[in-house]
């Protein structure tokens, strides 16, 4: 995927593997920085490891630095750089004209009850609903579960789409519509769909043993029509060097 803005990057003079950044045979998504200031991310090595230290953007606000070693394959790195490239693009990128601000909502709920019936628990968040100001904070906790609802109150039907981008990995996964015949229109004013709930398998987030904190985004996209946008799916992890 190319990008309409490559991402700029910082690359200190000491950094061990700039020769392998730029001189490949595919298309980059990304730029060497002039200075630091206008530098979206900065590059760095720490022994074998590469350091990611994101400057600018939503990243920079829970996810300041990302670290992944190359195990030999510096042939990898420019793949990671671009995979970074795309999904900060990727999860910046909105409608700035925002036809329908304020019209549809991604809430998140703690469940309880066991399968098939599992519900809402009202008494966690306010009536239920754990987002405020699109930011959910919550502890890991065995055994909790959770649903998320969404609601379409525009005046027109919209189908929705779910992708969970994990800044950690910058994967990003693709929770709904599971298969394209499941990317059905909400009504307008009144549409509802619901993910995790009743009968269908709840979303689980435990934090790593090794880990003090966690983020992670959900990106609800609402089209007009239904379209196929798995195209977004970012499915290898950087420390998962399987690049071509």
């Amino acid at each position: 995927m190319s990008t309409s803005k490559p991402m700029v990057v910082h690359i200190p003079a000491d950094f061990r593997f700039t020769a392998v950044l730029f001189h490949t045979n595919y298309e980059l998504h990304y730029v060497k920085a002039l200075s630091l200031e206008e530098a979206h991310v900065i590059l760095r090595s720490d022994g074998d490891e590469v350091v990611i230290e994101a400057r600018t953007g939503t990243i920079a606000k829970c996810q300041h630095q990302t670290r992944f070693m190359l195990d030999g394959k510096l042939e990898h790195l420019p793949y990671a750089l671009n995979n970074i490239a795309d999904f900060t693009y990727l999860l910046e990128r909105h409608n700035e004209a925002d036809p329908f601000k304020g019209q549809f909502a991604l809430e998140m709920h703690r469940l309880r009850g066991e399968l098939p019936k599992r519900t809402v628990d009202e008494t966690v968040g306010h009536n239920g609903n754990m987002t405020v100001d699109g930011v959910v904070r919550f502890p890991s906790e065995e055994g909790a579960v959770y649903g998320f609802t969404i609601r379409n109150t525009s005046p027109e039907a919209l189908v929705p789409h779910v992708f969970f981008f994990d800044p950690e990995e910058y994967t990003i996964h693709k929770w709904h519509p599971y298969k394209k015949q499941e990317a059905v229109p909400l009504p307008a004013k009144t549409g509802i769909l619901t993910l995790g709930m009743g009968t269908e398998t709840a979303y689980q987030f435990l934090l790593p043993q090794d880990k003090r904190e966690s983020s992670g985004f959900l990106k609800l996209i609402m089209t007009r029509e239904a379209v196929d946008l798995s195209w977004i799916e970012q499915l290898v992890p950087l420390i998962d060097a399987k690049y071509p």
